[in-house]
């Protein structure tokens, strides 16, 4: 191949690979989180110390009952934002 036609050819795939990152969004910065207290909870109130597990019943008399509960799943949910 001639000098002028590779040279042709890499332009053309550099300019596709930016185009391919730019185009979906890759390169674009991240949007800022707009997250709205849903209840008066927040993430320090769910602080134990971790020198052992906290029983359900103490989890509770913390933070309240929870807004969520799956029985199968063994797991407790509780709302802090509005995502």
């Amino acid at each position: 191949m001639r000098a002028k036609t590779k040279t042709v050819l890499v332009l053309g795939a550099v300019i596709f690979t930016i185009g391919m990152i730019v185009w979906p969004g890759c390169a674009t910065p991240p949007l800022p989180s707009i997250r709205k207290p849903i209840s008066s909870r927040k993430k320090e109130d769910f602080a134990f110390p971790k020198s052992s597990p906290q029983s359900r019943s103490e989890i509770v008399s913390k933070v309240g009952e929870p807004d969520e509960y799956f029985p199968d799943l063994r797991v407790a949910c509780y709302r802090i934002n509005d995502a």
